[in-house]
């Protein structure tokens, strides 16, 4: 799409809505669920629905398909700035082995009041302009940044503040959320997405969209509201992949699936996003943690070993890196990191923290950077369930 058409897009799209409680919102009621049967030996529940909504038509539209290794941008402080970001694409100009980054956006610049997307147009707009106008353009994933850990409610950085007006949010033991399993707010959010697939899918550099920060909801220690279930939630992520690979036509569209809820839940929503040309992984790579979506993409939990069939999204984030919030006391050493999620989870795309700060000076960015240059991802080949890849 030219940039012309977007910024028309992005003025059209503005809406002006009164807004007092969620419950005063009128909302579509989704299609009824597809009900399939899969054998699983994982509860007593076997035969159940993996979706809300029935998976969509495939418009026959290639994925756009470069798979290797990309840099992430971390999450938060100066790099939330588009200035620092700028000066940090610009250090890997030159490296034929990036393949693009991931960019962090919070919700709230993407949306600052409802249907508003007018200023997050504009900033990706810019961000694909620098990208491609390298000496080696890189192509750009978009981490959706949707919750605040450590946030206070309703006083969130990453929520637009119309969520929080409405009651839309919850306090837990490590932050501020949103209420991902309530219908009205999920579809203030597929809204979002789809105006932004309308924007930027036709972008032959914006190669991809992660939907959520992470899939786990970081209750931390506190009671989970009184209207939450796992299969509720599940349900939810279900429609919100459903919907998005569907408006996503080209382009890659990720579940960052670690756990959703329970062993069964998270199976379900991996047999869910395989069979709707989506993408799962796990933002947390961790070689000895054997998170339940692991097991599930290795057919150790549940009937389908997933490698090679779909494609496989994993992110190395520094808690793995010396921060010592996931994974071993000191963390993994990158050379560990990438045999695993090379030879064992055989990921196709795998996202690099900047890492300037954590661990000790081999799990930081020059030698992450040393690792990249030597080891290029193998699984490269365009996943059985993924119609056709375009890597032109």
């Amino acid at each position: 799409m030219r940039p012309n058409k977007r910024r028309r897009l992005a003025a059209g799209i503005v809406a002006c809505v009164g807004l007092s409680t969620l419950s005063g919102w009128v909302v579509s009621a989704p299609k009824p669920p597809v009900s399939i049967c899969a054998r699983h030996d994982l509860d007593s529940d076997a035969c159940a629905s993996t979706a809300d909504q029935p998976a969509p038509t495939s418009s026959g539209a290639a994925t756009k398909w470069h798979p290797g290794h990309y840099m992430q941008i971390l999450r938060g402080g100066s790099q939330l700035q588009q200035a620092e970001r700028f000066l940090q694409y610009d250090t890997i100009a030159h490296e034929e082995n990036i393949e693009g980054v991931v960019v962090p956006m919070p919700w709230s610049q993407l949306e600052q009041s409802r249907g508003d997307y007018a200023a997050g147009i504009r900033l990706l707009e810019a961000e694909l302009d620098k990208l491609r106008s390298l000496p080696v353009p890189k192509r750009m994933f978009v981490r959706l940044m949707d919750s605040g850990y450590l946030d206070e409610c309703p006083a969130t950085s990453m929520i637009p503040k119309y969520v929080s007006d409405a009651g839309g949010t919850f306090k837990t033991g490590k932050g501020c959320m949103w209420r991902r399993w309530d219908p009205t707010v999920m579809g203030y959010y597929i809204d979002m997405l789809k105006a932004y697939a309308e924007a930027f899918d036709d972008d032959p550099y914006f190669e991809g969209i992660v939907v959520l920060r992470e899939i786990p909801l970081a209750w931390g220690g506190t009671q989970a509201p009184s209207d939450y279930s796992n299969r509720g939630y599940r349900k939810q992520l279900d429609r919100l992949m459903t919907e998005a690979v569907a408006a996503f036509e080209k382009s890659l569209v990720v579940s960052p699936t670690s756990w959703v809820g329970s062993e069964i839940e998270t199976v379900h929503h991996i047999e869910h996003v395989s069979s709707i040309r989506g993408a799962v992984g796990n933002m947390d790579v961790c070689p000895d943690c054997d998170m339940w979506a692991d097991l599930a993409i290795r057919g150790e939990l549940g009937d389908t070993d997933y490698r090679g069939k779909i494609p496989l999204v994993y992110s190395v984030e520094t808690s793995v890196l010396g921060l010592d919030a996931v994974g071993p006391d000191g963390g993994y050493m990158p050379s560990e990191i990438y045999r695993w999620a090379n030879d064992v989870q055989r990921v196709t795309h795998l996202f690099w923290d900047r890492n300037d700060y954590a661990g000790s000076s081999g799990q930081r960015w020059p030698a992450i950077l040393d690792l990249i240059r030597s080891n290029p991802l193998t699984n490269l080949d365009c996943p059985e369930k993924v119609a056709a890849c375009a890597s032109d």
